[in-house]
């Protein structure tokens, strides 16, 4: 009687675990790649962000964030300016 019951075990359908396992597995693979893909869009459009650049210097910073050197050369150029006046001594 024993030896019964053990036949019945193994008499059962095999694969059926193993095959919900794999398809299980190859739609989350799929829906990885998926996200994979459009992630990788998603960086790709973020590349064509337009640097930033200053307006009065045209540096690569933003406005209002110039270095002291540039504005010191600026007065420096402007001071030396003289007018053509005939009467000045």
């Amino acid at each position: 009687m024993c030896m019964n019951e053990y036949r019945s075990k193994s008499d059962r359908k095999r694969g059926v675990i193993e095959v919900d396992t794999k398809t299980a597995l190859l739609a989350q693979i799929e829906m990885l790649n998926k996200k994979l893909a459009a992630k990788t869009l998603a960086e790709a459009n973020v590349s064509h962000v337009q640097k930033v650049r200053c307006d009065f210097c045209h540096g690569p910073h933003a406005n209002g964030m110039c270095s002291p050197e540039a504005e010191a050369e600026e007065a420096n150029y402007a001071g030396g300016y003289q007018k053509n006046n005939p009467y000045s001594n």
